[in-house]
């Protein structure tokens, strides 16, 4: 896979298997949009003739891009983060191959999220969280049959944060 993708008429800097399935790459390329089509048309060539060795198992790729400053200091430890990052959101949405590019929203994104845990984690200290009783009832007889436990963040000021806000960063922590 990583000797195909340097034959793609890139300047490729280094280009390494990480571990497992997960590859890096570093590129000089200045048209982030026109290397991302690129790229994707690669992994989608790429996956239909993997599909053909296979038996017709058909793969979806996620990969992940970070594009670094023309600077010659950049941090390596830093652009392997931020492309994990990419990657993973890439990920979230690979029923089909997928190439996304870093942006700094994702680190603003990951931030929140890691600020809404940590929140979480107090409110339940602070018996944040109440639980509202959804009565069920059932259509032939208009009887009560039920109820469905719902949780509510209320914070001390009053205010009610969103299910939406906060479950599905819950969910995706440990």
């Amino acid at each position: 896979f990583a000797k195909e993708i340097e034959n793609l008429n890139l300047t490729v800097k280094c280009s390494s298997r990480v571990f497992s399935d997960k590859y890096m790459m570093l590129v000089s390329y200045s048209n982030a949009q026109e290397l991302k089509l690129i790229i994707k048309s690669f992994l989608e060539e790429f996956a239909v003739r993997e599909k053909a060795k296979t038996m017709g198992l058909s793969i979806a790729i996620a990969c992940g891009i970070y594009l670094i400053d023309k600077k010659d200091d950049f941090d390596l430890t830093s652009a392997l983060d931020n492309v994990n990052i990419a990657r993973k959101g890439a990920k979230e949405t690979a029923a089909k191959t997928t190439v996304v590019i870093y942006d700094e929203s994702m680190k603003q994104q990951i931030n929140h999220a890691i600020e809404i845990v940590n929140d979480a984690k107090k409110a339940l200290v602070n018996h944040e969280f109440v639980v509202y009783y959804q009565p069920k009832i059932g259509l032939k007889s208009s009887k009560l049959v039920g109820a469905e436990a719902l949780v509510r963040w209320k914070r001390p000021d009053g205010s009610l944060v969103p299910p939406s806000d906060f479950i599905p960063h819950l969910e995706k922590s440990e």
